[in-house]
């Protein structure tokens, strides 16, 4: 059900040219891949992400947090910017568009060469700390908070 992606693969030609041209794979997990792709219109980077056909009608990415104001007005929160729908063999593939955030963190703590140091640590707690106590300040409590819904 994975889409095959190529390098410079163009997606989201909905304005006429094609928006997203695809330059590196940046992940994968059991239901998408992750695609480094530049932006043609708004002249970035950005990461795609393309959900199997087979999870895309059912895929649930949090997109309730998007239209929260709260949270899509703050820095403090990486929001799925935009999304679109394209076909392919295997069926129809749900792809989301967000910001280019940086290598997770297992990449980061690999072994006797990690580079999670104690201040990038501190840093880290101290922007989740931030984070929660926007969400509080904004009347989100919890998991089915009506903040986000």
């Amino acid at each position: 059900g994975f889409y095959a992606v190529h390098l410079s693969d163009v997606y989201d030609d909905d304005e006429g040219g094609g928006r997203y041209r695809v330059a590196h794979k940046l992940g994968f997990g059991g239901f998408s891949t992750v695609r480094l792709a530049r932006d043609a219109l708004a002249s970035c980077w950005v990461a795609l992400k393309i959900v199997a056909a087979r999870e895309s009608p059912t895929y649930n990415y949090g997109g309730d947090a998007r239209a929260a104001a709260a949270i899509a007005d703050s820095r403090l929160f990486a929001t799925v910017e935009r999304e679109f729908w394209f076909d392919g063999p295997n069926g129809r593939h749900l792809c989301l568009v967000s910001p280019v955030l940086g290598p997770d963190l297992a990449r980061l703590s690999n072994g006797i060469y990690a580079r999670i140091t104690p201040q990038f640590s501190r840093e880290v707690t101290l922007l989740s700390a931030r984070a929660l106590a926007h969400m509080h300040a904004n009347g989100c409590h919890g998991g089915k908070s009506s903040c986000l819904s």
